[in-house]
């Protein structure tokens, strides 16, 4: 079956195909993996990546009902927000209270290294919110470097972190 692509036809004949941004996929972490992130704290996670053409997209999401994911669903120029802020800080709280931790990794492009962001909404009667950003920061180290990021890798890597956490602090 041929695909029709609708193109905007410039000036100059330069034509641009008019594509959808990329739609978010929802993390698949196993029941152990799960339940050791909400004892830890977390209400909810997404994943934002640098692409070519779109620039900052949100990618993955982990529960798609906690508020940090309804916003990045609902507001397509936030992604670009939380990336500005996500070069300087480690934790922010956002306009309607919720409280967020966010850590960078860098992947390569085209040519060029490209910034991209894993976040993680805080419940409110989180305990240790250190643990959380140890994770982050656990999972953004897996991650740099690597060239691509799909569905498998970022739920491996953070199940894999998640489930060490957990034998670490069995010890």
């Amino acid at each position: 079956m041929r695909k029709i692509k609708k193109v905007i036809m410039m000036e100059d004949n330069l034509t641009i195909p008019l594509v959808k941004a990329p739609e978010p996929t929802k993390i698949y972490l196993g029941k152990e993996a799960r339940m050791k992130l909400h004892r830890m704290g977390a209400k909810g996670m997404a994943v934002i990546l640098f692409d070519e053409f779109w620039g900052p997209v949100f990618q993955y999401y982990y529960i798609k009902r906690s508020k940090l994911v309804s916003r990045l669903l609902e507001n397509r120029a936030m992604p670009a927000e939380l990336s500005i802020i996500g070069k300087y800080v480690r934790e922010m709280v956002l306009k309607d209270g919720t409280r967020v931790l966010i850590a960078p990794f860098i992947t390569r492009g085209q040519g060029r290294d490209n910034m991209n962001f894993i976040l993680v909404e805080l419940r409110e009667n989180v305990k240790n919110k250190k643990r959380l950003l140890e994770l982050l920061t656990e999972v953004a180290s897996e991650l740099n470097g690597s060239e691509k990021i799909d569905l498998m890798k970022i739920s491996n890597v953070i199940r894999k972190k998640l489930i060490k956490k957990k034998n670490n602090a069995a010890k």
